[in-house]
This record gives structure tokens, sequence and C-alpha cells, in this order.
């Protein structure tokens, strides 16, 4: 209701919500990270050979086992030092959307291993 009477836009290039008018529409693709991530690490840590799983596995277990400002930390400031620079934004929703696909792998993995085997082969008649 108040952005019909006042527009921040004019003041400060904001959209009415508040966000940049330059980013507002790079928001929503950190979503598909996290979803199309979680299935892909899931689908891995469920069915993959062990060579395959391993890897995956490590990264889930680094993930998971530190906070998220830290592995922000790390992936900005960390990946300059071997000579990728990538700006702020680009290194959030990197690091937001590795971050949330390992949670999202989890529920996934659960969800999957809570239907009961029978339920998966189809029925004969």
């Amino acid at each position: 209701m108040g952005a019909r009477f006042f527009n921040s836009s004019k003041i400060y290039g904001c959209d009415p919500f508040g966000l940049p008018l330059d980013h507002r529409h790079n928001i929503g693709r950190c979503d598909p990270e996290f979803f199309f991530g979680g299935i892909l690490f899931a689908v891995v840590a469920l069915y993959a050979p062990w060579i395959i799983k391993q890897p995956f596995r490590l990264i889930e277990w680094v993930f998971m086992g530190t906070p998220l400002l830290l592995q922000l930390f790390l992936i900005y400031f960390g990946l300059v030092q071997i000579g990728i620079d990538l700006p702020a934004f680009v290194a959030g929703i990197i690091g937001l959307g590795l971050h949330f696909a390992v949670y999202n792998s989890e529920l996934i993995q659960t969800a999957i291993l809570a239907v009961d085997k029978a339920k998966w082969k189809p029925r004969a008649r």
C-alpha cells in the first residue's frame, strides 16, 4: 500500500521492497541451485558407485561442518588467493547455493529412503 504513495526508485534507486534495481531479478537465481543441487547430491549419495560418491560426501561433510559465514569468506577471499576473482554477489550466490543444496540433499535422501521398498516396484495385475 505504501508503494503507491511513495516511489523509492526515484530517490534511492531501489524498488518498492528496498532491493537495488540492478539485483532484484538475480535473487531468484539461487533457488534452482538449491533445488537441483540438492537433487544431484542426494542421487549421487544414494545410487552412485563408491569412487564417485566419496568426493560428494566430502563436500557435504565440509559444508555441513562449517558455519555459513566462514564458507562465504572462504569462497570470496580464498578463491582470490588462487587467482579466481569473483564479484561479491556471485560468490554469495555460489556459497549460499552450495550450502543450502547440501542441506536440501539430506532432506531429499531422507524422503527417498522413507518410501517403502515395495512401493518402488510397479504392481502387477
